[in-house]
């Protein structure tokens, strides 16, 4: 659900966000609640979402001030999230974008603190259906409490971001971003702990900042393994298929190499795809002198020669392909095979810790 645009940045608000919303004042309406409560609820949600997306807004309007570009700001029920583009793996480009969203944060904190003593209503936090609670107060809370959590130095908050930042300013970026997830699993490891003497739900935050700082290690790691190639670096030129040549003969060359797919070719251009799955149902469906044009698939990946392999990796995710066709000035050039991809950050991983 599309709110609006601000300085060039999409809003937009999940449709579950609004669904829980409407639920709890549905919730409260049917136990009696009165309409000031309901009111008071309904203002308290419409304000958290405010204070969300004014934080998230701070993060991206400070990459835009760095020349990064934030294409939307998400606002769900598990909080809100920037979507940068791509950050630069600068500490002095980093650790202000990430410290700008706990910042307006604060700056909310302080604003809803004036509004509350104006009215002499300034109050330890109270629940959120308690008639009795001022709204400035209680986002002033909110504001504290979001600003405080997002600074806990784990991933994927905004505080495990700045230590890493932090960290990368005396050491390289993929050391500086392992030692920040150690710290952030060995939080994790007290919070479990907390969790099995008092609050059983602490376990499964645990569990999501340790995985969180796994995760983050391993694509930094693959960033740096990736980045100084492209794809033309890592092209495979190998054997084709005529559009017009029959299954036998593709079944012939599936025999002879160890390639899962074959590019299909017609006039020099590569109209189709043929793999082992598409040969078997072809033979069986029209019989192995049919053209393999009959049974390629139509459908495929197809990258730019001097593509970034950490583009590519991100394409590929998002298909089960296990090749991409390469071209160069719209022409064919050969294919990137998946597991080229794995064993070259493999190799450079290896590289890595062999020069510790």
């Amino acid at each position: 659900m599309v709110l609006g645009r601000i300085a060039g940045v999409q809003i937009e608000m999940h449709v579950t966000f609004a669904i829980v919303l409407a639920w709890l004042v549905i919730a409260l309406s049917r136990r009696g609640a009165t309409t000031q409560v309901l009111l008071q609820v309904l203002f308290f949600g419409l304000g958290i979402a405010l204070c969300i997306v004014l934080h998230e807004l701070g993060h991206a309007l400070t990459a835009k001030k760095l020349g990064l570009e934030t294409s939307e700001i998400s606002l769900t029920p598990m909080g809100g999230f920037s979507s940068v583009v791509k950050m630069p793996e600068s500490p002095r480009v980093e650790l202000p974008v990430v410290l700008a969203g706990p910042a307006v944060s604060l700056v909310l904190a302080a604003g809803c603190l004036g509004l509350a003593a104006l009215g002499g209503e300034v109050s330890l936090p109270k629940e959120y259906r308690d008639p009795t609670a001022n709204l400035a107060s209680q986002l002033m809370w909110f504001n504290l409490v979001l600003a405080g959590y997002n600074l806990l130095p784990i991933f994927p908050m905004d505080g495990g971001r700045a230590l890493r930042a932090t960290l990368a300013t005396f050491m390289p970026y993929v050391r500086a971003t392992k030692l920040a997830s150690r710290i952030a699993q060995v939080l994790s490891i007290g919070l479990a702990v907390v969790g099995l003497l008092e609050a059983p739900i602490l376990l499964l935050t645990a569990v999501w900042i340790w995985m969180n700082a796994r995760r983050e290690v391993k694509s930094v790691r693959t960033r740096y393994a990736l980045k100084d190639f492209t794809v033309r670096d890592v092209t495979v030129v190998g054997p084709t298929l005529d559009a017009d040549s029959t299954l036998h003969d593709a079944s012939r060359l599936f025999g002879t190499t160890f390639q899962p797919e074959f590019p299909v070719m017609s006039d020099g251009d590569v109209v189709g795809v043929l793999g082992f799955k598409e040969l078997l149902a072809g033979i069986e469906k029209h019989g192995e002198h049919a053209k393999v044009r009959d049974a390629m698939r139509h459908e495929f990946n197809g990258v730019d020669s001097q593509m970034t392999l950490e583009a590519v990796l991100t394409q590929m995710k998002e298909s089960s392909d296990p090749l991409v066709m390469v071209t160069e000035n719209d022409r064919y050039v050969g294919v990137l095979p998946r597991e080229n991809l794995n064993e070259l950050i493999s190799l450079q991983r290896a590289i890595e810790k062999s020069e510790r």
